[in-house]
């Protein structure tokens, strides 16, 4: 088994795993048996950081998730939910709510789906259209549990595409950490300035989306996936031409997509999700890859990659 190195969360006592688990995969599972193989096979590889959300399938990857974790002792794993949906009862839809209540009644349900008494870190999730609420009614509740030692942090999933959003919600509150998706990979660093802000203030960031939902994986194949969608040719060009570097490297691009997003000294951990058990086995893999130097200098000389982004190493 790989030993999965691990790093501090921003200012935090926590120390997470590099790599995470993605939980929105296995909420499209619907059987039960799959669904808990595949997150018992993350744990016992020394993934032991989840990322789960009343999001994902309409609460099914909590509920897939705390059926593994009910059977093994809390010290030997982290996870993190998140706030601002609540699914409906019939367990089938979800509606924003970001209200005192609704954010209470969230946590409640979590925690039932979850099979566990507490959590360690709580997102307010999306609330890219409801920042006043988000920031008021939802901080404030969030703090208040952080106040009374039911939570360690409290951070955002900002979402595709919403550093911006993120760093605008550090001027109303105390974070803990940020959970960014897609805008910290091979193909896009814009986020690059925020994360050095939240490290010279020590705050957490945890990266998703690092694969830009599937094209710095598979590639720039016809049906490659780029945001949900069917790449862009755009998109497809850059990533053959980063392809081309991998090649004469002899690289993984999804080795070297994994790899990137952790190399900034201010991400903590990416997590990725899996419904198979052979995804998290390459995402394994692709953390232990070797890649040399001249791989990140020759992506730099050939305007690639942002000239001014580290690539600390080892990670």
């Amino acid at each position: 088994m790989v030993a999965i190195p691990s790093a501090r969360l921003g200012s935090l006592d926590l120390h997470v795993p590099r790599l995470g688990f993605g939980g929105a995969p296995v909420g499209r599972l619907t059987d039960a048996n799959e669904a808990a193989a595949v997150v018992e096979h993350a744990l016992d590889n020394g993934i032991r950081f989840l990322d789960t959300a009343p999001l994902y399938g309409a609460g099914r990857s909590e509920v897939h998730i705390g059926r593994v974790l009910a059977g093994r002792p809390r010290s030997e794993f982290l996870i993190a939910t998140k706030v601002g949906r609540l699914v409906n009862r019939y367990g089938v839809d979800v509606r924003f709510d970001f209200t005192h209540q609704g954010v209470m009644q969230s946590v409640e349900e979590s925690l039932s789906r979850l099979q566990l008494d507490s959590v360690d870190l709580l997102h307010i999730h999306d609330p890219n259209n409801h920042v006043d609420i988000a920031s008021t009614e939802a901080y404030g509740t969030l703090d208040g549990l952080r106040r009374d030692g039911i939570i360690k942090g409290v951070g955002v999933g900002a979402g595709l595409n919403s550093w911006q959003l993120a760093e605008q919600l550090m001027a109303h509150g105390r974070f803990d950490c940020f959970l960014l998706a897609g805008r910290y990979t091979l193909l896009h660093q814009d986020a690059f300035g925020f994360i050095e802000r939240c490290r010279r203030e020590g705050v957490g960031v945890i990266l998703a989306g690092v694969y830009n939902s599937g094209v710095l994986a598979t590639g720039a194949r016809e049906d490659a996936q780029y945001y949900y969608r069917n790449a862009p040719a755009d998109v497809l060009a850059r990533v053959r031409l980063i392809e081309t570097v991998c090649k004469e490297h002899a690289v993984s691009l999804q080795a070297a997509a994994l790899q990137f997003a952790l190399s900034h000294p201010g991400v903590s951990t990416a997590v990725v999700g899996a419904e198979r058990i052979e995804q998290t086995e390459r995402n394994i893999a692709s953390l232990a890859a070797d890649i040399p130097g001249e791989f990140w200098q020759a992506l730099k000389e050939r305007d690639l990659l942002d000239r001014d982004v580290p690539v600390q190493f080892p990670i």
